[in-house]
């Protein structure tokens, strides 16, 4: 009809109305998925930190905990000869890479006392399973230790140092005996690891 502004066809779509469809999150043309459509798709592989598991559109997300202990909040910063330069920040990213493809989110937490640790680690027994940094509470955690031992989940304990080729207080773990594995030694490829680990241990 004269004056009424029709759709393009599919083929040699002007730009303007590309930038529209873009813009406005829905194609003009059949066939052609909007943006809009392509987000609800994806939903489900974005990987987020901080947030709980819930319903998505149909997709439940799983959460996997990433548990860090005393002083790892400092990383990055930290005696770099032996941890390493990588922040917390950065290693978090690390392990959500790992698992995005199975559909897992990371929910990452630091906690400087045993007591907070206990507490997000009961609090997430919902979770497919977590990685566990212990820090120093790995000598002498008997709480820490316990709560793990009622942790429904698998769950691998990982250390950024080689703890055995440092002082001497340092060579035995009180929560190792309960993890369904140890890495120690390969700095934050350690956690990658461990996240490669749970994926094959843990059951969705």
């Amino acid at each position: 009809m004269p004056g009424t502004l029709q759709p393009p066809n599919c083929v040699g779509t002007p730009l303007s109305w590309g930038i529209y469809r873009t813009v406005f999150g829905f194609s003009l043309c059949p066939g052609l998925p909007s943006i809009r459509a392509h987000r609800e798709k994806t939903r489900c592989r974005v990987v987020e930190a901080n947030r709980p598991a819930r319903e998505q559109k149909g997709c439940l997300v799983k959460d996997v905990l990433l548990l860090n202990g005393p002083n790892l909040g400092m990383l990055g910063q930290r005696e770099v000869g032996i941890y390493g330069t990588d922040t917390l920040f950065d290693i978090e990213k690390a392990v959500g890479e790992e698992v995005a493809d199975r559909g897992w989110r990371v929910v990452a937490r630091q906690h400087d006392s045993e007591g907070e640790m206990i507490g997000t680690l009961q609090g997430h027994y919902g979770a497919v399973g977590a990685v566990v940094n212990p820090g120093a509470l790995m000598i002498a955690g008997w709480s820490l230790r316990d709560a793990l031992a009622n942790y429904p989940r698998p769950w691998i304990e990982v250390h950024l140092s080689n703890v055995w080729a440092r002082e001497s207080f340092r060579h035995e773990s009180v929560l190792a005996p309960l993890a369904n594995g140890v890495i120690a030694g390969l700095g934050p490829l350690g956690y990658r690891l461990a996240a490669r680990a749970l994926l094959s241990v843990a059951a969705d």
